[in-house]
């Protein structure tokens, strides 16, 4: 594994219920925080080549294996044509240390106070206005 600055996910085409197969699982890019640090977990579905080119509706980032099976952070964006104005919502355990960076490309959630636990597999899943769905996954290392 290699510590790495940016990294550009595997964007698969799934519906909300769907999780990575297996293989996907294994071919997800690998992303190295330290412990107390931060990282930025891509999400490449949201400005995916090739991905429709309806607006998103909302975005979610889950973490594999949670207990909780809500979002660890997710966006609502209800209609509104300017990503800036989407409505932001963290699970109350991520609150004060993630935030879900719209703007950049590839957007990015930004984790900051990272702890062992954190280590694991993260799902972005974007859905749009024609009902469509992308997601890209990532692992996160902390060490």
């Amino acid at each position: 594994m290699q510590v790495m600055s940016h990294v550009h996910c595997t964007t698969v085409c799934a519906t909300p219920a769907d999780d990575p197969a297996p293989d996907e699982e294994d071919e997800a890019p690998s992303y190295v925080g330290q412990e107390g640090g931060q990282v930025e977990l891509p999400c490449s579905s949201l400005h995916a080549p090739g991905a429709s080119q309806a607006s998103p509706v909302r975005v979610e980032w889950h973490r594999r294996g949670d207990a909780d099976p809500d979002p660890v952070y997710a966006v609502h964006f209800s209609g509104r044509a300017n990503l800036m104005q989407g409505r932001h919502q963290s699970r109350h355990d991520w609150a004060p240390r993630a935030y879900f960076a719209v703007l950049g490309s590839p957007a990015a959630l930004k984790v900051k106070a990272l702890g062992l636990a954190d280590a694991g597999l993260y799902t972005c899943r974007v859905t749009r206005t024609d009902g469509s769905s992308q997601a890209s996954t990532v692992r996160l290392s902390v060490l």
